[in-house]
């Protein structure tokens, strides 16, 4: 099962020597420049899985295969996941590892900027680092239909009682107040609370603690007792909805990959708007 870890809780893990494998998910210009030592990288272009708005249905994971095989990682491994500190990166990417059964992951809390703050503050040496290597390994990775769903299945789940749709977008997104597709608002009875509700404050993106999040949650009505989907505008900050509900124990999660920019350009798929 995942779980968060902080900086700091990561420094005491490599200094005891615990075989882990640090995932940056960044881009290579970056990476070349800043990483915790002993990283690999992973390509956040890699994570695309539709070619195009209008083939938002039929998900293509060759990128993603090849991605696994590239990062050489496999089930057993202890992942930590990060990116640069806005956190959807990453969770996107462990959103990915939990579709072909990896549930092995940590995710640091505030990505790099965290690890960056912890160095320029105080005197680690890290000489326990494992480096791997990236290396082509061809692995079968089996696709596990869990945890991701599509339009036909969002749509026949609108009105079911047991079925909460949760909209990680803005209020002005979620009404319909901001032009993103063909088709602008929201999925019905899908309820609405920010990706932005999760962090303390948006200026250190620092999650709340989970216990803040859950009392949130279950106060606007998304418990664990009803399958969750989740949806925002390209799944980036769905993806965070969807790890927040891992880490909290939702077992069943799934999400709407396709997102507004797929349902916002279809016809003839039910919309909601908050228009004033």
């Amino acid at each position: 099962m995942g779980s968060l870890i902080t900086a700091e809780e990561l420094v005491t893990k490599l200094e005891d020597n615990k075989q882990t494998k640090l995932i940056f998910v960044v881009e290579t210009e970056f990476f070349s420049e800043h990483s915790i030592p002993g990283s690999i990288q992973a390509s956040p272009s890699m994570l695309s899985i539709y070619d195009n708005a209008k083939k938002c249905d039929t998900p293509n994971f060759d990128n993603i295969i090849n991605l696994l095989n590239k990062l050489n990682i496999k089930k057993d491994d202890n992942l930590v996941i990060y990116d640069k500190g806005i956190t959807t990166i990453a969770s996107r990417f462990i959103w990915t590892l939990e579709l072909f059964g990896f549930y092995n992951w940590q995710l640091l809390d505030r990505g790099f900027t965290a690890w960056y703050t912890l160095m320029q503050h105080n005197n680690f040496i890290i000489n326990n680092v494992v480096n791997y290597k990236e290396e082509i390994k061809q692995e079968e990775y089996i696709l596990n239909k869990k945890h991701i769903c599509d339009t036909d299945y969002v749509v026949e789940n609108i009105n079911n009682t047991n079925v909460t749709i949760w909209d990680a977008r803005t209020k002005l997104e979620y009404d319909g107040l901001v032009f993103q597709a063909k088709n602008n608002g929201h999925i019905p009875n899908s309820i609405n609370f920010s990706h932005y509700e999760l962090f303390r404050d948006t200026k250190t993106m620092q999650l709340k603690s989970l216990n803040e999040i859950k009392n949130s949650l279950e106060k606007c009505g998304i418990t664990k007792d009803k399958e969750v989907i989740v949806y925002c505008l390209s799944h980036m900050r769905s993806a965070l909805a969807y790890v927040v509900l891992a880490l909290l124990g939702y077992d069943k999660r799934k999400a709407y990959a396709g997102s507004w920019l797929c349902y916002g350009n279809l016809e003839n798929v039910p919309i909601e708007t908050n228009e004033i």
